[in-house]
């Protein structure tokens, strides 16, 4: 009875450690995935701006 006790205990905390460690993935994935939506944002800021400039300079309309 009591080897059952054990490995039940066992089992229920290796599956705590590996819900934690697919939140703590899920987490990475978010941010990772946020911090690529920033700075595509931010590029793709900068290049407009770069573009307008540029377009202005030459004396041609931009849309």
């Amino acid at each position: 009875m009591l080897v059952i006790h054990k490995l039940d205990s066992s089992i229920v905390i290796l599956k705590l450690i590996s819900f934690l460690f697919y939140l703590d993935l899920l987490c990475f994935y978010y941010n990772y995935k946020a911090k690529i939506k920033n700075n595509l944002n931010v590029n793709l800021g900068q290049r407009t701006e770069t573009t307008k400039k540029f377009l202005s300079k030459e004396g041609r309309s931009y849309l």
